[in-house]
């Protein structure tokens, strides 16, 4: 046990040591909403081939968190959770500072909000239930919310509703998304290809999915294959 703590104490020195003689840098990081390979627009009409129907999107929100930078000698983190609204288009550029030594490789994100922050409870902020990303009845965050307009959504009066959810095993919707860094350019741009999501979804029998549970899962599975890097 004592050689355990020794080991990460001097872990913890190395890492400072380094910090201390590396590089302060910044990295601007922006999530740009798009429809294959066109951009996203507020308020367009958009044909899923997969549904065989038009579709509009009216909102589209998610968390992420545990924002970090892999290099190939240290990484640097952002943890704080920021709350990403791409209802109108692209997000603000969110600026990362870290310490470096290398070269980034590649960089991860959490999607979602883990276990122990629902478990807490109500926050402020982007954590506060007034952004309408938590649910009173079941007291957890959603992770990530789209909802629009689509013929194809008979059973629910032409809307979808994807309210994605839940912290508690077997239905823990965290999903972590890796993106290879293949540039020295200090602004990263983040596609997120909405019609990524709809193919994955039958949207004249799974209209609406606003609970934990199989369902959830599958599409939060789904939702990590929405995100690449714009080159």
């Amino acid at each position: 046990m004592l050689n355990r703590f020794r080991l990460v104490g001097l872990l913890t020195l190395v890492y400072a040591l380094s910090a201390s003689f590396a590089d302060l840098r910044t990295v601007d990081v922006q999530f740009v909403p798009y429809w294959g390979d066109k951009p996203l627009k507020a308020d367009s009409v958009y044909f899923s081939e997969k549904n065989g129907d038009s579709i509009r999107f009216t909102q589209f929100r998610f968390y992420i968190s545990d924002f970090i930078l892999h290099e190939n000698i240290i990484a640097g983190a952002v943890t704080d959770y920021q709350l990403i609204d791409l209802s109108t288009g692209p997000s603000a550029a969110n600026t990362i500072q870290y310490h470096s030594m290398g070269r980034i490789t590649e960089f991860t994100f959490n999607l979602g909000i883990d276990s122990a922050t629902n478990v807490n409870g109500v926050g402020s902020g982007v954590l506060d239930p007034t952004n309408g990303m938590y649910w009173a009845w079941h007291s957890g965050f959603i992770n990530l919310k789209l909802e629009g307009t689509s013929p194809s959504c008979t059973k629910n009066r032409g809307k979808f509703q994807y309210h994605l959810g839940g912290y508690s095993a077997p239905y823990n919707t965290l999903r972590q998304v890796k993106l290879p860094y293949e540039t020295d350019d200090e602004h990263i741009r983040i596609k997120v290809d909405l019609k990524k999501f709809i193919d994955g979804v039958n949207m004249k029998e799974q209209a609406v999915v606003m609970s934990p549970g199989a369902d959830a899962m599958k599409l939060s599975d789904n939702a990590v294959s929405m995100f690449s890097i714009l080159k």
